[in-house]
């Protein structure tokens, strides 16, 4: 008799002293039909194996077929009831059929099969979940690890976390990265094996709008409490197209928002011979007005020999900032303002 075909049908991973079940098939290569009970026993991990035989004393379980006729094949079904008990690496599972030397043959060495059952290639992967922002969220997933086995985290060739594998080898780690680009590579390293799984954005494109600054179409001067007319041009400058209706609304004399400082204007304030310089009265004032015009963070007064004027900073620039007049008084009114420098 032979046998071979040695297969685990037992899904990996393999829970800790659970039951495995394994497949084999069976030859009788004689001319001979063997008329009675056929014993074999399944070994894990057996500590002794010689060419006839391995010690009953180390078998995880057995099985018997009636007879196998001359020539025959079967298909035998044996089950370890402990599995590899603790171990989750690299076991060694052997068959051996007429175990207990109930029949005689013409040959006893190839009564035995064994096989390395090794669990497959650590695998990973990452669900990434949409934030619509650079930062990358979601769940890095992964099996076949080492069992409890430290895993070193890698986020574009970056350490980013370190934490283990499972008892039975697997991984679930929630991620966050804010080094987030098109395409994204998270590598996860055990010992000398490396696995990386490759994410990209996982929002659908999106439309972005923008718009152009409002021109005033209305004649000027306008009169008080009357309608004024603008134009403005949108633009949608992506792929995706946007289904109406698109709603533009037009804000006059806004309060203004807490913007970062990001333009810079130089604003002549009487001086050089255009007008008296400007009055103590009239700083605050014009201080005032300005905070008043624009998103304005920054005002300063800064007099020198020929002009006066003042540096101020905000977020957008004043529109037509030369027909805007100051006032050193509440009701005196002073030249236009001239927009002399711009950064």
């Amino acid at each position: 008799m032979a046998i071979g075909g040695l297969e685990m049908v037992s899904p990996w991973p393999a829970e800790p002293n659970s039951p495995l079940t394994f497949t084999l098939a069976i030859t009788n290569t004689s001319g001979a039909a063997v008329p009675v009970s056929i014993t074999l026993d399944l070994f894990i991990n057996p500590t002794e194996i010689y060419s006839t035989h391995i010690p009953l004393a180390q078998s995880s379980g057995q099985t018997a077929i009636a007879s196998l006729g001359a020539g025959e094949t079967q298909v035998i079904t044996l089950t370890a009831p402990l599995g590899f008990g603790d171990n989750q690496v690299d076991n060694t599972v052997c068959v051996m059929v007429d175990s207990v030397w109930t029949i005689f043959e013409t040959a006893e060495t190839n009564n035995i099969a064994c096989r390395l059952i090794e669990p497959p290639p650590p695998t990973l992967a990452a669900t990434p979940t949409c934030t619509n922002s650079a930062l990358y969220e979601g769940l890095l997933q992964g099996q076949y690890w080492g069992a409890n086995a430290p895993l070193t985290i890698y986020w574009n060739g970056v350490l980013f976390a370190q934490t283990n594998a499972s008892p039975n080898g697997t991984l679930a780690f929630n991620f966050a990265g804010t080094d987030a680009q098109s395409s994204n590579t998270l590598s996860v390293i055990e010992d000398d094996v490396t696995v990386s799984v490759i994410i990209s954005r996982p929002c659908p494109p999106q439309p972005d709008l923008t718009i152009a600054t409002p021109e005033l179409v209305s004649a000027w001067p306008t009169e008080p409490y009357t309608p004024l007319a603008f134009t403005v041009a949108v633009t949608n400058t992506s792929p995706i197209s946007v289904s109406g209706p698109i709603f533009v609304d037009v804000f006059v004399n806004p309060t203004a928002g807490p913007h970062s400082l990001t333009k810079a204007w130089w604003l002549e304030i009487g001086g050089g011979g255009r007008g008296p310089p400007p009055t103590p009265t009239q700083i605050p004032l014009t201080k005032q007005w300005l905070y008043g015009k624009g998103n304005l963070t920054q005002a300063q007064m800064l007099p020198s020999h020929y002009w006066h004027g003042v540096w101020f900073r905000g977020h957008t620039p004043l529109p037509n900032l030369g027909a805007w007049w100051l006032c050193n008084s509440l009701t005196k009114p002073m030249t236009p303002t001239t927009l002399s420098r711009m950064m």
